[in-house]
């Protein structure tokens, strides 16, 4: 019979996946990096306006400012708690896998896609402000030239 330890160590494995934040290219974990400090503490760290400055520039606080909005209706109106990694962990959750390709598919064009993936995050019918923040987002990355990954991750 398992210890409770061991069960809790399964149940949170079951939301991890192999695949390491360092394994994806610099928008996926620049990405990564903003929404976990947003969701975590709801304000932007102090050091991520002059890096999305750098990348972004007179964009980068309104891609953040963005980050933000979609972080919080996720937290605020979605009916299941998402599963994230703290900011500077090289982890990848399965939610942290769909929020990239949610904006993934916000890149491309294809909103089947991004609606099915807001539609696993939040639980229920996509959040409007969050879709509408993710589309902001991707569209800010793909001005930058940083396109985020197609991601089949391997559990």
């Amino acid at each position: 019979m398992p210890t409770p330890s061991q069960t809790q160590s399964s149940a949170h494995a079951s939301v991890l996946l192999r695949t390491r934040l360092s394994d994806l290219d610099c928008g996926a974990r620049l990405f990564l990096w903003a929404f976990r400090s947003c969701a975590l503490g709801c304000q932007p760290s102090a050091c991520l306006p002059p890096i999305f400055d750098h990348y972004f520039g007179a964009a980068g606080p309104d891609i953040l400012r963005h980050i933000l909005v979609m972080a919080q209706g996720l937290g605020q109106f979605g009916q299941r708690k998402i599963h994230l990694n703290l900011p500077r962990s090289d982890r990848l959750s399965r939610d942290e896998a769909s929020l990239l390709k949610a904006l993934s598919a916000a890149q491309l064009g294809r909103e089947a896609g991004l609606t099915a993936q807001l539609h696993w995050l939040a639980a229920g019918a996509p959040i409007a402000t969050v879709a509408q923040a993710s589309c902001i987002v991707a569209g800010g990355f793909t001005a930058a030239g940083l396109v985020l990954p197609r991601l089949d991750l391997a559990a």
